[in-house]
């Protein structure tokens, strides 16, 4: 009695998926004694690495089982945080072999899923939407500051090596009128890619931009991504627009999206400190309360400040639902991602209407030290006022003030 696998997954025109939309898998065939030997391995190409799973599986009556492996790779897959301007997503994104009854097929997964019937979830070409889209939900145009951190993330499909692009619109310096030109436009790669089947999360923060661009005379004040096969641009175009307010609510947050990359988001309203430790104490021999431990809880409320349209809405899902967010904390080494927990969230929305939300997070690693620059002191000597040059003056006159202060006075 020969196993077999009735599910597409593998074969020809379904190799791509994403985690969150794995299909069940559908054995026939299978031995009611012996069961079925059955396995998950991440697939590096040449060798086995990590097991994911490793089961007997024994049939129904009619020697058929079904197996779920969507929530065990999807577990399994981690995105990270850049530590590269062009950084391989290499623990988001694997190759998968599943053996079961003497044979194995092959398939890609990425962490994350879409949003589509789950009968469609066998046969939905993903590999489309992988190479049609950069992988990210938020507005088609959307604005950042010079200094706020920001990717975008897209897979090199097999037959997609080509490089991440983008037009940028600036003015140039008019020496001889000493003014700002008319609006022109630019494109210029930003990053190559070097191999296919890989998910790559790309550095586009406005400053990396105008580093790139490496024109003083330039004033840029956009700029759009696509990522292009040559001459051809395959997929989606994002467009960024610099925001020159300088705001002391912003604050930024780093987060992984609902499809497997890295990107950050702002919010403008104001954030209050709330302490809420919780003292420990107990009574000693004279019957006294001493505290022995504080049980450290810092919180922090922050408002999102307001969303206006129906796209920005549907984007601050991604941050509410993620289970990996950063808040960018300002350290002696510049803006740095700390890991933070949501303790609450208040986050009522109304389609097409004008939302503001608020949610309570704390750092995950809690602790009570601090550490910052302690303020320089001030100069006590003050040039500007004339003091007598002779001491027994000087002190001569402060006695005599201090003899003239009535006794009912404090001096």
């Amino acid at each position: 009695m020969s196993a077999s696998l009735t599910t597409a997954i593998g074969t020809a025109n379904h190799k791509y998926y994403f985690a969150g939309n794995l299909p069940h898998l559908h054995f026939t065939g299978i031995d009611p004694d012996d069961g079925m030997i059955f396995k998950v391995n991440v697939w590096t190409g040449a060798a086995v690495g990590a097991v994911i799973l490793d089961e007997i599986i024994y049939p129904n009556a009619v020697g058929a089982a079904s197996v779920k492996i969507r929530s065990a790779i999807n577990s399994y897959l981690k995105t990270q945080i850049p530590s590269s301007d062009n950084f391989h997503q290499d623990t988001a994104y694997t190759e998968i072999r599943l053996q079961f009854g003497g044979f194995e097929r092959f398939f890609y997964v990425i962490k994350g899923g879409l949003l589509i019937p789950e009968a469609d979830y066998e046969t939905h070409d993903y590999l489309d939407h992988f190479e049609k889209n950069l992988l990210t939900w938020m507005p088609s145009v959307r604005n950042v500051k010079y200094y706020e951190p920001n990717y975008i993330n897209y897979f090199v499909g097999p037959s997609h090596a080509g490089g991440l692009y983008m037009t940028y619109y600036y003015q140039q310096w008019q020496e001889f009128s000493q003014t700002w030109g008319f609006p022109e436009q630019v494109e210029v790669q930003l990053y190559a890619s070097a191999s296919t089947n890989r998910l790559v999360t790309f550095n586009i923060g406005f400053d990396k931009i105008v580093s790139i661009v490496n024109n003083s005379q330039r004033r840029i004040y956009a700029f759009d991504v696509y990522y292009k096969v040559g001459s051809d641009v395959v997929s989606n175009e994002q467009r960024f627009l610099l925001e020159h307010t300088i705001d002391e609510f912003d604050d930024v947050f780093l987060y992984e999206n609902s499809l497997g990359g890295i990107e950050t988001i702002r919010f403008t309203g104001n954030m209050a400190e709330k302490e809420n430790h919780e003292p420990k104490a107990y009574l000693d021999t004279d019957n006294r309360l001493v505290e022995f431990e504080t049980i450290f809880n810092r919180l922090y409320e922050k408002h999102t400040g307001y969303f206006d349209t129906e796209e920005q809405r549907l984007w601050l899902r991604e941050f509410y639902t993620s289970a990996m967010r950063y808040h960018y904390r300002m350290l002696l080494n510049g803006p740095t991602p700390e890991r933070i927990t949501i303790t609450e969230v208040k986050a009522d929305s109304v389609q097409n209407k004008i939302n503001s939300f608020q949610f309570t997070f704390r750092y995950a690693n809690p602790v009570a030290w601090q550490r910052h620059l302690r303020e320089t002191l001030p100069n006590m000597i003050d040039d500007s006022v004339e003091i007598e040059d002779d001491p027994a003056v000087r002190f001569g006159q402060w006695n005599q003030e201090i003899a003239q202060v009535p006794e009912n006075e404090e001096t």
